[in-house]
Order: C-alpha cells, then structure tokens, then sequence
C-alpha cells in the first residue's frame, strides 16, 4: 500500500530522531503517556502476531482506575466500553 502521512512521520522519527534502523523494527507499540501496560501484554501480543502473519495489529483493553470519582470518569467508563467492545472487538 502507498505511504500515509502517518507512516512517513513514524519512519521519520524513528530514523532521524532515534537513529533506528528500519529493518531491526519489527513492532511497534503506542499508548498514553499516563497508560499502565500490564506485566503480561507484550509477550501475548507478541506470541500472537507471531503465530498468525496475518495480525498486524491489536488493541487492549483500557481500565479507568479512577471510575468512580466523578460523574466524567463514569462517562468516560461508558465511552472506553464502547468502543471496545462495539466498534474495535
């Protein structure tokens, strides 16, 4: 597929910035500065990818820890639910 805009700044941070070569790049993780990766998520995210060619991506699921300290929190809970479950699952 042509490059997107967003492969093109990905590629150019990671060579001009971070002077990695492309090919020693096998994956790549985004999350949130304030995310907490569980202990266990890169080894099944990875065994996964390896075991089937065909995944080139995955998503987590996402926990608000601080839920029920307001009525924002809650909503932000629903909206998390959603579109993981009906839109991403």
């Amino acid at each position: 597929r042509p490059l997107t805009d967003l492969d093109r700044a990905v590629i150019g941070v990671l060579k001009n910035k971070l002077s990695m070569p492309l090919e020693t790049v096998k994956y790549l993780m985004a999350i949130d500065a304030d995310t907490k990766v569980h202990r266990d998520s890169l080894s099944n995210m990875i065994y996964s990818m390896n075991k089937d060619e065909t995944i080139l991506a995955l998503c987590g699921e996402t926990r608000v820890e601080n839920k029920r300290d307001s009525w924002v929190t809650w909503i932000q809970v629903f909206e998390y639910y959603t579109n993981h479950h009906m839109k991403k699952a």
